[in-house]
């Protein structure tokens, strides 16, 4: 066995300023490609996110016919010109967003096709959208709701009202792949609203795409036109550095421009009713984007995330927890069953590392409390390195962490935090430097 690399972080020294670097938008990215592979004429990506777990799309869609060729700054996705690639394995790596769209994009291609992912994705659940994907002709020819699977697809159009218990914006992007390469009718709805990357790209393209109160109705079998598309900076990677501005005292950090998606604000929300001082400026586009400035505060308060709220700062709970151990009171993160079945029980990892810098917690089913420690004293460390759990969302957590630890912080297995974004170490060195 391979010795688990170490990495000592150490704390801050005076106030964050600037402009931290920040990868282009995961969620945009995978859809980029996707919709562009799927298009009548190539598409163009300034901006692609060089993270990890969007290469592995870009990795599949080659291995399956398409091309997605880096041309300097910009990279161009092509389809087949002669028909989609049977028989192949997939390697969809460490993500989620992979796996759950592909199996959507491949309920209209006529292929077969084994999908296999990391020990970590190989847990998590595949059944929410194989189920429906059935409707269009998905079948699974090997495995059970689980990675590694083998599936055939058979394309048919297929006339559908689909309910998803939990709101989530992959099965939802998986869904509408599916109608708009096999054809059909689809009419979705979700509990809570999630980030809507997917309906307005196709809007802004031309789509027959209807919103509706709980949801969208979407037509098939079309085609995106080609496409020229600007990604913007990740808000979910300018999270973690939102976080870090709240903590340190005297930090003013400007970020953007980054997605200002409605699904994807809820951080800025949550930091908002902590006390942090927040600044949104002018946005602009149909999914709007625009920049994020963030002031430490003199104190952070106790917060509650529940229902809608939690669902729109999913990704960022591992981060926005560090700012609840900081607070002053009891915060509370409540219903995160989601937050059980990701790259790891990620409810029972922040607890662990929250453990590791001396702060107390309780957890109680799919809840937990947070004892915040107050603006004073900076967070203990012990002895052991804090682990990462193989959760690149938990590793930058304690990144941030550390820069109000009373002492050095040894990390281990920093270099996960590459599945999100690479250049993540590099940055948080640069603003301590600022």
């Amino acid at each position: 066995m391979m010795p688990v690399m170490t990495m000592v972080l150490h704390p801050a020294r005076g106030p964050l300023v600037g402009r931290p670097a920040l990868p282009g938008d995961k969620s945009v990215s995978h859809r980029a490609l996707l919709l562009g592979a799927l298009a009548t004429a190539p598409w163009s990506l300034r901006g692609l996110s060089p993270a990890r777990d969007v290469a592995s799309t870009a990795e599949a869609l080659n291995r399956l016919g398409a091309t997605v060729r880096v041309a300097g700054e910009i990279v161009r996705v092509q389809g087949p010109a002669t028909g989609w690639r049977d028989g192949q394995t997939l390697d969809c790596g460490n993500s989620g967003s992979t796996a759950r769209m592909l199996l959507g994009f491949l309920a209209g291609t006529g292929v077969s096709a084994r999908l296999e992912g990391d020990s970590s994705l190989s847990r998590r659940p595949m059944a929410r959208v194989l189920e429906p994907l059935a409707a269009w002709g998905l079948e699974i020819a090997e495995g059970k709701g689980h990675l590694p699977l083998l599936v055939c697809s058979r394309p048919r159009p297929a006339t559908c009202t689909v309910e998803l218990p939990v709101a989530s914006a992959q099965v939802k992007t998986a869904l509408a792949l599916a109608v708009l390469h096999a054809g059909g009718r689809l009419d979705l709805r979700e509990p809570h609203a999630s980030r809507d990357h997917t309906e307005r790209l196709l809007e802004a393209l031309g789509a027959p795409l209807e919103r509706t109160s709980g949801g969208f109705t979407l037509g098939g079998p079309w085609r995106p036109p080609g496409h020229t598309i600007d990604i913007p900076g990740d808000p979910s990677a300018a999270a973690f550095w939102g976080v870090a501005a709240a903590l340190v005292p005297g930090s003013r950090l400007v970020l953007g421009p980054i997605s200002l998606n409605p699904g994807r604000t809820g951080w800025i929300r949550v930091l908002r009713r902590m006390g942090c001082p927040v600044n949104i400026g002018a946005s602009r586009g149909h999914d709007p984007v625009g920049s994020v400035t963030v002031d430490a505060p003199a104190s952070l308060q106790a917060v509650t995330v529940e229902g809608e709220d939690l669902i729109q700062a999913l990704d960022e709970i591992p981060v926005l927890a560090v700012a609840m151990a900081r607070a002053t009171g009891t915060s509370f993160i409540r219903g995160a069953r989601e937050l059980r079945v990701k790259e790891s029980d990620r409810l029972q990892a922040i607890a662990t590392m929250l453990a590791s810098f001396g702060i107390d917690t309780t957890m109680s089913a799919d809840d937990l409390a947070i004892h915040g420690r107050g603006p004073g004293e900076g967070f203990r460390i012990g002895n052991a390195p804090v682990a990462s759990h193989g959760d690149h969302r938990i590793a930058m957590a304690a990144g941030i962490a550390s820069l109000v630890a009373t002492g050095p912080v040894a990390l281990a297995d920093p270099e996960v935090a590459g599945v999100s974004d690479p250049r993540f170490w590099e940055t948080r060195r640069a603003i301590m430097a600022s």
